[in-house]
């Protein structure tokens, strides 16, 4: 591609030299080879730029000495991994809440938990866990924390951080499916849906039933019942017809 430019530029007569409309100031001169050291100095200091920036919004989720690691913190909430050892189980997963408490302080803030409660939760947990649940299955054992009085009120600040471990994405899989969704929905013939309308229609694209599965006769009826038609000055003449169908 530089040595693409390089040829362009030697082609081109005068002071100014253009691309695509634009005037290019400078030269290429020792920048087609990918060993001139200042083509080399140009080039560490764009990736370490990228790097710097990666960490700084991807820190928090890779093994770095330097950053915490949440997604391995969530470890300590598999049951399956606790210690039978009922002294060293009292002692277990303490740190990685702590970090996990810090990590995620907005979110828990923001959803009213009392961040103090949450320790002393954590420990009356595992105690519960180990002799009551040791036999439920890691969805099993947390349907049942999340939805069965006492349990969901008793431990409500704990699995505050056991829902956010319950929703962490796996893959990216379902946002590609999203954005192959809203792309094929609002369309450059449909630029004027709202962003209520697009939102809605991407959800029923994804998580709606399957044509053979879905029943339209409610919806249509509740549109043509509607107070509000579509196109407030067309008079339809033939809603009890579609109705009588």
């Amino acid at each position: 591609m530089l040595e693409r430019f390089q040829t362009m530029f030697t082609q081109q007569q005068g002071d100014e030299r253009k691309f695509q409309g634009i005037t290019l100031k400078g030269n290429l001169q020792g920048f087609t080879d990918l060993t001139h050291p200042q083509l080399k100095q140009h080039m560490e200091a764009a990736i370490n730029i990228g790097v710097r920036e990666l960490k700084a919004r991807f820190g928090g989720l890779l093994k770095d000495e330097s950053t915490e690691t949440p997604l391995d913190s969530f470890r300590v909430l598999n049951a399956d991994t606790w210690p039978e050892d009922q002294a060293s189980l009292l002692t277990f997963g303490n740190d990685d809440v702590k970090q996990l408490v810090r990590h995620f302080k907005e979110s828990l803030e923001r959803s009213g938990c009392n961040m103090a409660a949450i320790e002393d939760e954590w420990q009356g947990l595992k105690i519960l866990v180990s002799h009551n649940f040791k036999d439920k299955t890691y969805s099993g054992l947390w349907e049942t924390m999340l939805t069965k009085d006492p349990y969901k009120d008793d431990y409500k600040n704990i699995l505050e951080l056991v829902q956010m471990m319950l929703v962490l994405p796996i893959s990216a899989a379902q946002c590609e499916r999203g954005f192959s969704a809203q792309n094929r929905i609002r369309n450059s013939t449909r630029i004027s849906l709202g962003v209520s309308t697009t939102e809605d229609l991407i959800r029923i694209s994804l998580e709606g039933p399957s044509i053979e599965e879905f029943d339209p006769t409610p919806a249509v009826e509740s549109w043509l019942n509607s107070k509000h038609p579509r196109r407030p000055t067309y008079k339809s003449t033939w809603t009890t017809d579609i109705l009588c169908v």
